[in-house]
């Protein structure tokens, strides 16, 4: 009986805050049911409609709109919400994710883009980062069963087959519900720097196989010669967004900052933006740090290098290692460019997937004939809007 009453009364408050909520949108919503009135067949197109309505900026209270139907959807013990589902350790992800058909064709463009960047007296090396799913896919509820693991892991295993130079990292960062819970964000689909680093670090440990008379030892590549630093309560990951802090909180905020001595330039030609200094100046966005944020509107993932841009350089002037380094990548590197702008001479970044709409006079082929860097990397993260992305292997 208790239960019932808690139940009629979460119920008769959820439609009161409707109600009300409807009252102040009532133009809004009207704009989607005069479109359903003009061609009342087409059920299909008021959906579409409606929903472009309930995301509309001219809501009243959207975001208090957002974070009420969240907590609704936790109170209700709803597991999917807004395609994002609730884990079994309570962390959030995407509710399926599928590659696209054309995958097949991925192996032999990167097979054909090795061999050139080898012409041109560069190694190439494809990178694939994990996602938030662990080996056996048992963080998912019943019902939901996603196979985007299975379906990377064919398409690095045949990336491989085609004679291109493959680092996994699925079974360092990925392989177990112990390690999601450590290296990925709760409300987020990026994973925290603390797992970038250590991508860093296979990354490294790879290429000093790959030049083994160059010497990659110091201090960057050492966990103890970083600090840790924790914001509690900062960051409302991408999931989070979707549904509000209120159906499963925020994340701490998490950033790494070396111990050492370090002068670093950054630049994005695009903006004209320069800057020189230690490496928190240059690779720190230090406004995602500022308290009391507007955590629905603000994407505090881009604390290293501070967005997704198509284009970026980094300069040391006290490196490790004088190679230049050319990274292919999506925002999965944005802490990983950082780190490695520690090491080597020179670090240029492209994000393929915006590259070519910004610089179609300069084709990533081009760029690397031209620029000549003694290392070529892809890493990219293993999402469809990645791997799918008509510009992500459009060299």
């Amino acid at each position: 009986m208790k239960n019932k009453c808690v139940t009629g009364i979460i119920i008769a408050s959820f439609l009161a805050l409707t109600g009300f909520f409807a009252v102040f949108n009532f133009p809004v919503i009207r704009q989607a049911f005069s479109g359903f009135t003009a061609h009342p067949d087409n059920i299909s197109a008021f959906g579409e409609e409606m929903s472009a309505a309930m995301k509309s900026d001219k809501l009243f209270h959207k975001d208090d709109l957002i974070n009420m139907n969240g907590l609704y959807a936790r109170l209700t013990g709803r597991r999917l919400y807004n395609e994002v589902v609730l884990m079994n350790n309570g962390m959030l992800n995407y509710s399926e994710m599928k590659l696209n058909a054309k995958t097949y064709e991925i192996p032999q463009i990167l097979a054909d883009f090795s061999d050139f960047v080898e012409k041109q007296g560069g190694k190439f090396v494809y990178v694939q980062f994990p996602g938030k799913y662990d080996r056996e896919n048992a963080l998912m509820p019943d019902g939901i069963s996603p196979q985007i693991r299975k379906e990377i892991n064919g398409l690095t295993d045949l990336i491989g087959k085609a004679g291109v130079d493959v680092l996994d990292l699925h079974s360092l960062l990925a392989d177990s519900d112990a390690d999601i819970e450590e290296n990925y964000y709760i409300t987020d689909h990026h994973w925290k720097p603390t797992a970038a680093f250590k991508a860093f670090q296979a990354i490294m440990e790879h290429l000093q196989q790959l030049f083994p008379d160059e010497s990659y030892s110091g201090e960057a590549l050492y966990t103890g010669s970083w600090t840790v630093h924790e914001i509690p309560d900062q960051f409302l990951g991408s999931f989070g967004r979707r549904v509000g802090v209120c159906f499963r909180g925020s994340d701490d905020l998490q950033w790494l900052t070396p111990d050492f001595e370090t002068e670093i330039s950054f630049s994005y030609p695009l903006e004209d933006i320069f800057l020189k200094g230690d490496f928190e100046h240059t690779m720190i966005r230090k406004e995602y740090l500022e308290p009391g944020m507007d955590k629905l509107h603000t994407d505090n993932y881009f604390v290293y290098i501070g967005d997704n841009y198509p284009f970026t350089r980094t300069e040391n002037y006290m490196p490790l290692s004088e190679q230049k380094v050319l990274l292919l990548h999506d925002s999965y590197s944005l802490p990983v460019i950082a780190f490695l702008s520690t090491v080597f001479r020179e670090v240029d970044a492209i994000d393929t997937r915006s590259y070519a709409d910004y610089y179609p006079e300069m084709p990533v082929k081009t760029y690397v004939e031209q620029t000549r860097p003694d290392i070529v990397i892809m890493a990219l993260s293993p999402y469809p809007d990645v791997i799918n992305h008509k510009n992500t292997f459009r060299f």
